[in-house]
């Protein structure tokens, strides 16, 4: 298969788990019924909850398959499809070790600095700075 075309489908499959957590249909057959359940949900996401349905049907180890590892895949595949450089995703793990990181002492010179003009600047002052 072609490299392109195995990554089209494993985001596929990435994207078809989100819906199935969503809309709770874990292999069910009638996938479009439910997926209606959920308020707001686009008609395009059925095919996602089909194809999730497809893998528990019939994929060779359905129970190897993660469901939150496909649901954290998927959920990152639809934030790369917006193409914004300052959305993302963070799965729980992640998420804790971020905060972990953000936590505890900071040293500076108590500034917001930024880049203007592909040079680093000094944007603004941070009120109460710790120095």
């Amino acid at each position: 298969m072609p490299r392109i075309a195995f990554g089209s489908l494993a985001l596929l499959v990435l994207l078809a788990s989100v819906v199935a957590m969503v809309v709770g249909c874990g292999g069910s057959a009638d996938a479009e019924t439910e997926a209606e359940t959920v308020e707001g949900l686009p008609p395009e996401f059925v095919k996602l909850a089909e194809v999730w349905a497809l893998l528990q049907e019939r994929h060779i180890e359905p129970e190897g398959i993660d469901p939150q590892a496909a649901v954290d895949g998927a959920i990152r595949g639809m934030m790369d499809s917006i193409d914004d450089p300052h959305a993302g995703y963070l799965d729980s793990d992640q998420y804790s070790m971020m905060r972990q990181d953000i936590q505890g002492y900071f040293e500076g010179i108590g500034a917001e600095v930024g880049v203007r003009n592909g040079l680093i600047t000094i944007i603004a002052p941070i009120p109460d700075p710790p120095c």
